[in-house]
């Protein structure tokens, strides 16, 4: 790997590092203060800093999955205008850990980088009947691109 690609690939992973840093404790905020929550978006712009978004319709209800196509087509625009270096999508999902017998709840974020990187962390979840969140242990994989790409692709299913 020449040094170029590897300083890139070292800088989309500190920036979705700090994305990921910067947007899982709100999430978590939120499920702890309302025991869930509806697709937020977070954005880094070309200067670094970082932006929280949802999106909001006042005509109707949206599922979940039309809140997260406005997301993906707000930041689509953004990126395609030069604005954006990264972009997440969170998402409050049920998935099977690694090594798992059942599903559990967890918050996912689905994060692309500028460069083409990609990538679903999720952080699973319990609530107890006292309204108490324990944490499961975080994993991730490789993600899908639908905001640094030219064709949208289907997320992971809500809950």
């Amino acid at each position: 790997m020449s040094c170029s690609k590897r300083n890139d690939r070292e800088k989309a992973q500190r920036d979705i590092d700090l994305l990921l840093k910067a947007s899982l404790p709100v999430a978590k905020e939120i499920l702890r203060k309302h025991g869930g929550f509806h697709p937020l978006g977070f954005s880094m712009k070309t200067d670094g800093s970082i932006v929280a978004a949802a999106s909001y319709v006042d005509e109707g209800d949206l599922t979940a999955q039309d809140q997260i196509e406005l997301l993906v087509r707000g930041y689509r625009k953004e990126a395609e205008a030069g604005n954006l270096r990264a972009a997440a999508i969170c998402v409050n999902v049920t998935v099977r850990p690694p090594d798992a017998a059942e599903s559990t709840s967890a918050i996912q974020m689905n994060i692309e980088h500028e460069s083409g990187e990609a990538v679903d962390v999720f952080l699973p979840y319990q609530i107890s009947s006292k309204n108490e969140l324990s944490w499961g242990e975080m994993f991730g994989g490789k993600g899908v691109a639908n905001i640094f790409s030219s064709s949208p692709s289907q997320s992971s299913t809500q809950s």
